[in-house]
């Protein structure tokens, strides 16, 4: 996965920002065996996982991403 998008500065700025979130080979095998797992154990959690990786890559493309933990049953302790 190769993902590349730009933000702009500010209101009529010039200067763009680009932002590239690349995932290696070796790690989208792993999320794929990972998801194969999870989807064995308990049918739906393998797809809950890449949605889960997918929402994280699309936090990145919001203009301030967030630097917290987001809410949710994966930020409680």
């Amino acid at each position: 996965m190769l993902k590349t998008f730009s933000r702009a500065y500010g209101p009529g700025s010039d200067r763009e920002l680009v932002l590239v979130v690349e995932v290696s080979k070796e790690a989208a095998q792993e999320l794929e065996e990972s998801a194969a797992w999870y989807e064995k154990e308990d049918p739906g959690l393998g797809a809950r996982l890449v949605d889960a990786f997918a929402h994280a890559v699309r936090l990145l493309e919001e203009p301030n991403p967030p630097l917290t933990p987001v809410a949710g049953k994966a930020g409680r302790r």
